[in-house]
């Protein structure tokens, strides 16, 4: 029997080869805006148009040009182009509950500083919970074993500093609790049209 593969979710990941040169470098100006910029703030939240700024600018290239790759795979015929930026500065017991990104093509989350045994980012299917429950699925076993690559109803990404995650923006996702006695988790994150 033949299995056709159909409405992927498609997550696109890059990493960053010039991350461990440019990193100090947006550290501080990530923090200049977080204790003095004209940031609107929630918790570990900062909203800025990090995407225009000009200290940024060798982030910002390479981020839009790895954009302009996931555009071309899928063949979308218009380049998009950031509406939106912001970065969290994440301290330990923060953590950002499930949502969407409503209204933008795609997003994204570039990890500026983390640490790979950090809070996850988990994405989950935008496929309807199957109601009839094949997999014999109880609170306590969620049978994940019997999964496979087309039938993961989540997944999970590591924090990696330097990798950048690109995804459709109504994908929902969260970002687990910030564990102690790790350094801070900040991250970078645009939405684009």
């Amino acid at each position: 029997m033949e299995m056709h593969s159909w409405f992927p979710t498609l997550i696109g990941v890059a990493h960053n080869p010039d991350h461990l040169k440019q990193a100090p470098g947006i550290i501080k100006r990530l923090k200049e805006l977080r204790d003095h910029g004209d940031t609107k703030k929630l918790k570990s939240f900062h909203l800025y148009p990090l995407h225009k700024d000009k200290t940024l600018e060798p982030l910002n290239n390479w981020i839009e040009r790895k954009v302009d790759d996931y555009v071309k795979f899928h063949n979308w015929p218009k380049k998009l182009k950031p509406n939106e930026s912001w970065f969290h500065w994440y301290t330990e017991g923060h953590h950002n509950d499930f949502h969407d990104h409503r209204g933008t093509t795609i997003s994204l989350i570039y990890y500026v500083q983390a640490d790979i045994n950090d809070a996850q980012v988990e994405f989950k299917s935008p496929v309807p919970s199957d109601m009839k429950n094949p997999y014999g699925r109880t609170a306590h076993d969620q049978k994940v074993k019997l999964q496979n690559d087309q039938t993961y109803t989540d997944c999970y990404y590591k924090p990696v500093e330097g990798m950048l995650l690109m995804f459709r923006s109504y994908v929902e996702h969260r970002v687990e609790m910030k564990k102690p006695n790790l350094k801070d988790r900040i991250v970078i994150s645009w939405d684009l049209d």
